[in-house]
């Protein structure tokens, strides 16, 4: 993007009459309170799970679910500070959002097999498949090809992300951000990114559908609802403010700069958002119920190394390209 300059106006900085505190001031204040309430509140619930580690294949996918409402709110927060930087930051949200799809996805399956992959293999082979006629009517032989679809419905969206990610970034350099091209380049990948976040939450949703009486007493419901709206309101506050954004270059606010008026009401709403959520996240995601276990394994900080290694992840999204290329093959 050499010798490209957004127009003046966007970075106009309208003084407000408080003790000439400008607009995009007293925004910085605001969202670097909100994301130190959020991640008081993140770390607080990763901590409880931390401590008492007893089931962890279920408390590693918790744990990074939890940490989605800070890592929102910390982006936010960066978006606010460096309007010019907030295209690029905003990405590691989607990046983010990716993985704690595929860690509510992981926690379900463990919460019904909490064994190997081998084991899950054995579990859903032995599991009878539902008619597709009448799915309460059940027939014969296993749904181990059932699921194997659904995980890969929910693992492609880690290689896609990551794509669709690195072409937002190329785009938002090659290009001049106010330009038509961009533009245009920007909305397509939103279009995709919708795309393939539609196609792994559906694939969740047909598989809590399925699995509806083994996960019952989990609360996955409560869970699911939770974590799908924060990405649900993500996803469409991008559309909505990519409309925004366009409207104002044309037709610049009165009180507020075009980038107050999109980059920092954006991010000043996911901040307030991102409070809210990760309050919720404690309740429905608690730590209470994995104290009735036995003593944890393993201490606090391999806990949290274990957490943080998503290694598993994309092993995960491995296994389920290389069962589909199997099952192709068959």
């Amino acid at each position: 993007m050499s010798g490209c300059q957004d127009p003046a106006f966007l970075n106009t900085v309208i003084v407000s009459n408080r003790g000439g505190m400008t607009f995009h001031n007293i925004l910085i204040i605001i969202c670097a309170a909100c994301c130190g309430v959020t991640t008081l509140f993140s770390v607080i619930g990763v901590g409880l799970h931390l401590s008492r580690y007893t089931v962890p294949s279920e408390q590693r996918m918790i744990s990074r679910i939890l940490l989605l409402p800070a890592i929102c709110s910390i982006v936010s927060l960066l978006g606010a500070i460096f309007y010019d930087a907030a295209p690029y930051v905003r990405n590691v949200i989607k990046l983010y959002e990716a993985i704690g799809i595929c860690a509510i996805f992981e926690l379900f399956v463990a919460s019904i097999v909490p064994g190997s992959a081998p084991q899950r293999d054995a579990f859903f082979e032995g599991l009878r498949v539902r008619s597709p006629f009448a799915e309460h009517v059940k027939s014969g032989g296993g749904s181990l090809d059932w699921f194997r679809t659904r995980s890969l419905h929910v693992y492609q969206i880690l290689p896609t992300t990551v794509i669709l990610v690195t072409a937002s970034w190329v785009t938002l350099g090659v290009y001049c951000g106010t330009s038509t091209k961009a533009a245009t380049a920007q909305a397509i990948i939103r279009v995709f990114t919708m795309l393939v976040v539609v196609v792994a939450v559906i694939a969740i949703l047909r598989f809590h559908r399925r699995m509806k009486a083994e996960l019952e007493p989990h609360h996955a419901v409560k869970k699911l609802v939770a974590f799908k709206l924060l990405v649900i309101l993500e996803v469409l506050q991008s559309f909505i403010f990519a409309i925004l954004t366009k409207s104002s270059q044309s037709h610049p606010p009165q009180n507020l700069s075009p980038n107050d008026y999109t980059v920092g009401l954006q991010s000043l709403l996911l901040s307030c958002e991102a409070v809210l959520f990760s309050l919720w996240y404690l309740s429905v995601f608690r730590a209470s119920s994995y104290r009735q276990h036995s003593a944890p394994e393993i201490g606090f900080v391999a806990a949290l190394g274990d957490v943080l290694n998503i290694s598993d992840l994309f092993y995960g999204c491995s296994l389920a390209f290389s069962s589909f290329d199997r099952a192709s093959e068959n």
